[in-house]
């Protein structure tokens, strides 16, 4: 059971994580980005109206965070308190510094090409050189879904051995528990393999429509499992895709250098690396088993076991991370929620 709960509890660890850094950041730019959420999320409180507070709780409050923010040309000030029984509340003023409620706030227009990739275009085609190319992501629309039946399994391991287990309630044998995990992988991999291929089909249509097959980075592309491409075009090429104004694009960014912060992110996960100096505390002999929404490609990662599953950028970095804080361990990668 502990290696169970052991994976059970990093994978509860990082959903928290995800969810309390979304909520953050749904409490900071919320506003902003949606101003028909009624609530926003702070952590763990939710913020109230200003106008629900009483005069006793506003004069206690202390500010948490304030900040501007320019939506459609109009300026407004997005202010956070805390009172003194803990409740976190918001309040936000327009430009005159009038306190208005979240519904006053405009809805801000949608930006589907960067203002760095509108830059290069101009730039260059200022300059006339018609050779020069921009790596660019390119976010599409492409709906595929992937059908699941919802279900909840609980399993019990012991050195290495299934010992009992139950599926949506009901109790069944280690043999019957391998044998369902076994089947359950085996769809998840065809539904994912089936949607991996219309994802293919699609790109490949829509980049024959545009005359941007045969680009730079172009078959890379289809070798991911994202719903996008990552291309260097020409301003030509970018300023025909952005006429087109093809309902399908939903995003063009440049391409931004990655830095490396690894060291920085096992330091805010207080991973301490003290160990990783001596050869024998490498994680020598150590086999992970993770499953993701897909799995790095097996050149990226060094004693690495693709068992099945595409690439995706979430996967990709788990498996940095596994790497950077165990060099010498095995990571063996499948695509789905199954257990090993």
């Amino acid at each position: 059971m502990k290696n169970i709960c052991k994976l059970f509890t990093f994978v509860t660890l990082s959903a928290c994580l995800v969810e309390t850094a979304s909520a953050k950041s749904l409490g900071g730019d919320g506003p902003q980005a949606n101003p028909h959420v009624k609530s926003i999320l702070y952590g763990n409180a939710r913020l109230k109206p200003i106008n629900t507070l009483s005069t006793g709780e506003m004069l206690k409050r202390t500010t948490l965070s304030s900040m501007k923010k320019t939506i459609n040309k109009q300026t407004f000030t997005f202010t956070k308190y805390l009172d003194g029984k803990g409740n976190v509340s918001q309040e936000i003023k327009n430009s005159k510094g009038i306190v208005i409620s979240e519904k006053e706030v405009p809805t801000s227009k949608i930006q589907i090409v960067g203002p760095e990739v509108n830059a290069w275009i101009k730039k260059v085609m200022q300059s006339g050189d018609h050779r020069a190319t921009l790596e660019v992501d390119i976010a599409l629309s492409l709906d595929i879904p992937i059908f699941v039946t919802p279900e909840v399994g609980v399993g019990e391991i012991r050195d290495g051995q299934t010992i009992n287990g139950k599926i949506n309630g009901d109790k069944i044998s280690p043999k019957e528990l391998n044998a369902y995990s076994d089947r359950s992988a085996a769809i998840e991999l065809r539904n994912q393999l089936k949607a991996d291929g219309q994802r293919m089909d699609l790109l490949k249509k829509w980049a024959s429509a545009h005359k941007l097959a045969d680009a730079k980075g172009f078959k890379q592309s289809l070798q991911t499992a994202q719903e996008g491409l990552t291309l260097s075009l020409t301003a030509e090429q970018l300023h025909r895709l952005i006429k087109s104004k093809d309902k399908m694009v939903v995003g063009i960014e440049r391409v931004t250098e990655v830095k490396d912060t690894l060291a920085g992110a096992m330091s805010d996960t207080n991973i301490t690396n003290w160990a990783l100096p001596y050869n024998s505390r490498r994680g020598n002999g150590v086999g992970i088993f993770m499953t993701e929404s897909g799995c790095a490609q097996d050149f990226r990662i060094t004693n690495y076991d693709r068992l099945a599953g595409l690439e995706t950028n979430h996967s990709r970095n788990v498996g940095a991370i596994i790497r950077g804080v165990s060099p010498e361990s095995y990571i063996y990668c499948r695509g789905g929620a199954v257990l090993p």
